[in-house]
């Protein structure tokens, strides 16, 4: 059998089945070489050479840079435009406060009376002494922050007249009323009123436990759940960095308003 010579590289090859099989493969790269077709995507679409495509790139590196700068001259002409709407919201004649945010607080008290519902009342033991204190009790049935929650939220539905505000223009932001101006509230300002009220709840506790002195000596689980009650009063879980911030975010929840319809509203 005559060996089969490959016209295109030159080899020889003794079976014609595999000479064949060589030949269609080499036969095409052969003619790629000499008529290159250019790449295509799986759209048909000419794939660019190294040199458009680093030239597309730095195209797209300059768009980048205006763009980015573009957007920071944007977020500051809004957070200029935002201050002013929040200034002229802040500022409006005749809404000044009656206190200033650090007298404000100081008037919080939690002697409301508490008449427990059904639900609550058959959770309680007929011999264990009524808690007759709604804060008190969410502090008890939940913790100390659902506890300064419902106190919070409670002082602020009885006043007319309230010393910080915050806007959905500036979240997380609290503006108080201080020194005869609005200003930011810190995170001193914060934290000396949730002190406050936790001292509330220390000293309303403290007098539920006299109250109760009698049951809980004859009793070992009265006793047991009374420390379980005292370590929920002295102590925000998990922490109190967590805790003040759960009642900050809750807190902005319930205040928030929009200072451009604020405005608006007073214009029409």
């Amino acid at each position: 059998m005559a060996e089969q010579y490959c016209q295109y590289c030159h080899n020889h090859w003794k079976y014609k089945k595999e000479y064949e099989k060589h030949l269609a493969c080499c036969a095409y790269f052969y003619h790629l070489r000499r008529t290159p077709k250019p790449e295509m995507d799986d759209y048909g679409c000419t794939l660019p050479t190294q040199k458009e495509l680093f030239r597309f790139v730095q195209e797209l590196a300059l768009k980048c840079e205006r763009l980015e700068k573009e957007v920071v001259r944007l977020r500051n002409t809004v957070g200029i435009r935002q201050k002013k709407v929040i200034a002229d919201c802040l500022n409006r004649t005749g809404q000044t406060p009656l206190y200033e945010f650090a007298e404000w607080w100081k008037r919080i008290t939690l002697q409301l009376p508490f008449e427990p519902t059904p639900s609550e009342g058959n959770d309680m033991d007929a011999h264990w002494s009524m808690i007759n204190n709604v804060f008190l009790f969410r502090v008890f049935k939940q913790d100390l922050v659902e506890g300064i929650k419902n106190a919070l939220q409670a002082f602020v539905d009885t006043e007319t007249s309230i010393p910080v505000r915050c806007f959905v223009q500036k979240p997380g932001v609290f503006y108080i009323y201080s020194g005869g101006g609005w200003r930011h509230m810190t995170n001193v300002d914060f934290e000396t009123m949730i002190d406050f009220l936790s001292q509330l709840f220390v000293r309303e506790f403290l007098a539920w436990q006299r109250e109760n002195a009698c049951s809980v000596d004859q009793d070992e689980r009265r006793c047991e759940e009374q420390m379980i009650y005292m370590m929920r009063v002295n102590s925000m879980r998990p922490s109190k960095e967590k805790g003040m911030a759960e009642i900050r975010k809750w807190w902005f929840s319930k205040l928030e308003e929009n200072a451009t319809r604020t405005l608006e509203t007073e214009f029409v």
